[in-house]
């Protein structure tokens, strides 16, 4: 429930948001997270998942997964 208020408070701000892959988790599957700007912030939030991306290496898909 807590992720979910969480969830609707930020769905609810029309703030620009960009979700970048930050590795995979202990089970193998991909994790994320959600960079969230300012109003009219899009490109902000753009460039900061790029950085991330190339610091931490972009998706990897889970095992079983890769095309």
């Amino acid at each position: 429930a807590a992720m979910d208020d969480a969830s609707l408070r930020c769905d609810g701000s029309y703030l620009p948001a960009t979700v970048f892959p930050t590795g995979p988790a202990a089970d193998a599957l991909p994790v994320g997270l959600q960079a969230i700007g300012p109003e009219h912030g899009d490109l902000t939030t753009i460039a900061c998942a790029r950085l991330m991306a190339a610091e931490i290496g972009g998706f990897v898909p889970p095992p079983g997964f890769a095309d």
